[in-house]
């Protein structure tokens, strides 16, 4: 769609009669300008909201990417979506609870001490539990500095808290097992 367009189509539905008469003698680009911050402030909250809400789209579109964009830089990032701690189930049966970014970091620097360098999400089964809370097994390809990519799996489990999804829960899992 080209600005003209756009700018009558914006006319004709009257999405900027909330702007003074003013409007009309701005340049091409100063409403095109005005138009994508309106659209932005009426359009971004809904269909972002939207994305937060459906918990696939949540850790897909929105967690899964922090992996494989220079993952250790975006630690900070990857806690908001943590609760404040959280519940880890080992192999051996131990369980344990530890805050959220304690966790995170410690996993971080253990992995880049070990050469890895990124992952990239390949498998997400979701299974929706009720309102508030989903499961996540997930096979992801992690990359490594000097040795060959391998697959790791795991289960997420997460609530809804305050109007968002968070991490509660985490193990590993073996890919076979699991039929990854």
């Amino acid at each position: 769609m080209h600005i003209r367009q756009l700018i009558q189509f914006c006319t004709e539905i009257r999405a900027y009669s909330i702007i003074p008469v003013v409007f009309m003698e701005f340049t091409e680009m100063k409403k095109l300008y005005i138009l994508t911050l309106m659209f932005g402030l009426v359009i971004h909250p809904a269909v972002s909201g939207a994305d937060e809400a459906d918990p696939e789209k949540w850790y897909t579109q929105h967690y899964a990417p922090l992996w494989s964009d220079n993952p250790a830089a975006n630690v900070e990032k990857a806690a908001q979506y943590y609760d404040k701690s959280i519940v880890s189930y080992s192999s051996s049966g131990e369980t344990t609870t530890t805050n959220s970014r304690e966790w995170l970091d410690s996993a971080i620097k253990y992995w880049v001490a070990d050469g890895w360098i990124d992952s990239e999400l390949i498998k997400v089964r979701v299974d929706r539990l009720n309102d508030s809370t989903v499961v996540f097994k997930s096979q992801w390809l992690d990359h490594y500095e000097n040795r060959d990519d391998e697959r790791s799996c795991g289960w997420y489990l997460a609530n809804r808290r305050d109007g968002r999804w968070v991490f509660t829960s985490y193990t590993d899992l073996d890919c076979d097992e699991h039929g990854f």
